[in-house]
């Protein structure tokens, strides 16, 4: 049926939760598994010039930095080979989707709150991953934190 799940993640606590359910399901169709994370950039840094455009980048790379170390801590947690995980920056929709094009994605993972109305139900980002592919999407319900 699949043979390469992306797990799409946002690091948000829900992440686990698809993580876990994107490995299980790999495992049980002997699929391949890939978790990616994309940090959107806050600040056109390029734009910027001297302290500031430091500043900025110090900043940027701190975030990216701390997104690495979640990723990883997150794998861990969810039982997941570190060597299956990318970490990119960019546009969420666009960084998703080259992945799995570049990967030969046949599935993407992501997560749904179940809120109300088509953009809280799965958020914009998936909603754009939903409307721009042309593989299956599978949105995977998930509780949020109390």
């Amino acid at each position: 049926m699949y043979t390469h799940i992306l797990s799409a993640v946002d690091l948000s606590n829900e992440s686990l939760d698809v993580m876990v359910k994107s490995k299980q399901l790999a495992e049980s169709l002997g699929a391949k598994l890939t978790v990616l994370n994309v940090v959107e950039p806050i600040f056109p840094v390029h734009t910027y010039e001297g302290e500031l455009a430091e500043q900025l980048m110090i900043s940027t790379e701190q975030l990216n930095d701390n997104a690495q170390k979640m990723l990883t801590s997150l794998a861990d947690k969810a039982g997941i080979d570190h060597g299956v995980l990318v970490f990119d920056g960019g546009a969420a929709v666009d960084t998703v989707l080259d992945v799995a094009k570049e990967k030969g994605c046949d599935l993407i993972c992501v997560g749904s709150h179940g809120k109300s109305g088509l953009k809280l139900l799965l958020g914009s980002v998936t909603n754009g991953i939903l409307h721009h592919t042309g593989i299956d999407v599978l949105a995977i319900r998930v509780k949020e934190a109390d």
